[in-house]
């Protein structure tokens, strides 16, 4: 079982890892996009989603998803249509022209990065792989319940 002291250093090494990726996509010159957009333009590969969502999702505060979507939609990335549910609200779907730029920026991070890593052998690949993909399940476990608790002090 991991104790709080090692469950902090993990957390530590990701906001670093976070870091890198936030300058390395100021580097990107015309390619840059905010990781804001690019989250919403990766949620939005498996469904549409109202802005609520895309906010719980992705952590992010409702007015911060919908500056990105307003963008994202003037750039003809993403569109917006009523919601037959609900006429009020409306869904956010990923553009083939979203799909194609999106594409395109992880084509182009995934060379460099594949450039760097030189010296990892299959095994090693495969094992970090599983590791991120069971990290990253728990950490949306914590998202939830972060989300859960900031609820409950909202409605006492």
């Amino acid at each position: 079982m991991v104790d709080r002291s090692q469950a902090g250093e993990i957390l530590v090494e990701l906001v670093k890892t976070l870091r890198v990726f936030r300058v390395a996509g100021h580097h990107q010159g015309r390619r840059s996009i905010s990781g804001t957009k690019i989250g919403v333009l990766q949620y939005l590969t498996h469904r549409e989603a109202r802005l609520g969502e895309l906010a719980q999702r992705l952590s992010l505060s409702a007015s911060v998803v919908s500056r990105a979507v307003d963008a994202l939609e003037s750039e003809g990335l993403v569109e917006r249509r009523s919601d037959h549910a609900d006429a009020r609200a409306f869904l956010v779907s990923i553009t083939d022209a979203g799909r194609e730029d999106l594409a395109q920026r992880q084509r182009h991070i995934a060379e460099k990065f594949a450039d760097v890593l030189t010296d990892w052998e299959p095994s090693r690949v495969a094992e970090t792989l599983d590791l991120l993909r069971h990290l990253n399940i728990h950490l949306e476990e914590l998202a939830d319940l972060l989300a859960a608790d900031e609820r409950k002090e909202r409605d006492t």
